[in-house]
């Protein structure tokens, strides 16, 4: 039971420490602060809807604001480090679900 639980899971902790860790390092470009998850999911629904070109021009006023908005390098080498070790936990998570594989063939 521990094997079939504990790969998903650290693998699932693993996925959101990398999402994370990737906002960090990319904040500077993100004029609606907490609400860049909300920024993502119209500019996604604007290209997947064939509105490539008012995603652009959101993508513009993104990039825009981050000449006016300072990186602050310690949160973004923060951001670095958790995406890193992001990807280790993600790892351990993986072989989880591969022993469990292998330890409960069917």
């Amino acid at each position: 039971m521990f094997l079939k639980l504990s790969g998903p899971i650290i693998t699932l902790v693993g996925v959101w420490l990398g999402l994370w860790g990737t906002l960090r390092m990319c904040r500077v470009f993100h004029p609606l602060g907490n609400l860049i998850l909300w920024e993502i999911l119209v500019v996604m629904w604007l290209y997947i809807t064939g509105r490539g070109n008012k995603a652009r021009q959101s993508l513009e006023n993104a990039s825009t604001y981050a000449a006016v908005n300072r990186a602050n390098d310690f949160r973004t080498l923060g951001g670095v480090y958790v995406l890193v070790f992001s990807f280790f936990v993600q790892m351990i998570g993986a072989s989880l679900i591969v022993a469990d594989l292998i330890v409960h063939k069917t």
